[in-house]
């Protein structure tokens, strides 16, 4: 619990100053292509490559993905990013029913590599959207903070199992809570920002996204935990100590992320 509790305090304060800086444009690029690059490793594990070209292996893969332009990235996010959803959650109810392919689940893991690299680009693309800072913080918010409640709320009021199968500690109490919870904290948030600064919000579209984005929050979390399930393991990595590979602590904002890049990009407009 120390471990998880001291991993959680340093990757939180690296979190804020990778948010602060973010408006360096070939920084925030090259941080974000790592941290794609280690989702990447940890989904289809290149246990093949020798160890003393890694570091090579990881810079060249780091200047690859950080000036990378994925063309036109706004026609198909949105068509890929509802496919995998939907994907994922046919995995979650099949997993729950005892419904499992023969066939081994090698294209999930491709699945979640993919998908690694298309939706953590959006950072990219929303952060340069004039209000992109802020689109990005309620990402990364509703992901934590419904993750961080729906803990708590399980552990005080959790009674029934929301998908006993493809999570066991998961509960429906801690799921509700998570999402209820996450969105106040968010309107109150957005509530401090437009009373102490000149950026207005749109309450309405705040609350509906908010909403929205817990809910895809806890879809990536359980996708994640079904992908974990059929590659055997409890963990991506060992990376964090206490809370294991990168991809365990971006589950969630895998799927929050490419949702308000996708919101924006519609017209649905928060911060104005």
């Amino acid at each position: 619990m120390k471990k998880r509790v001291i991993t959680g305090i340093v990757v939180s304060v690296i979190g804020i100053l990778i948010v602060c800086f973010s408006h360096i444009d070939w920084l925030f690029r090259c941080i974000v292509a790592l941290l794609t690059l280690l989702c990447v490793n940890e989904a289809v594990p290149l246990r093949w490559i020798d160890h003393k070209i890694v570091p090579i292996c990881i810079v060249l893969g780091v200047a690859v993905l950080s000036a990378i332009e994925i063309p036109n990235y706004d026609d198909w996010v949105a068509p890929v990013y509802i496919v995998a959803s939907v994907v994922f959650i046919l995995l979650i109810v099949m997993n729950e029913a005892g419904l499992k392919p023969e066939n081994n689940y090698g294209w999930l893991q491709i699945l979640t590599a993919v998908i690694s690299v298309i939706f953590l680009h959006s950072a990219i693309y929303l952060r340069q959207d004039y209000h992109g800072l802020y689109y990005i913080l309620v990402a990364l918010l509703s992901a934590i903070l419904t993750d961080t409640f729906a803990l708590a709320f399980g552990r005080a009021f959790g009674k029934h199992k929301l998908v006993p199968k493809t999570s066991p500690k998961k509960t429906i109490e801690g799921s509700i809570g998570g999402l209820i919870s996450s969105v106040l904290v968010i309107v109150i948030m957005a509530t401090l920002l437009q009373h102490f600064t000149d950026v207005s919000v749109n309450g309405t579209n705040l609350i509906l996204c908010s909403l929205l984005s817990s809910v895809m929050a806890q879809v990536g979390d359980l996708s994640m935990s079904v992908v974990k399930r059929s590659m055997g393991i409890k963990d991506f990595g060992n990376l964090l100590p206490g809370h294991g590979g990168v991809l365990d602590r971006l589950d969630s904002i895998l799927f929050t992320l490419p949702l308000y890049y996708i919101l924006v990009s519609c017209g649905v407009v928060i911060f104005r």
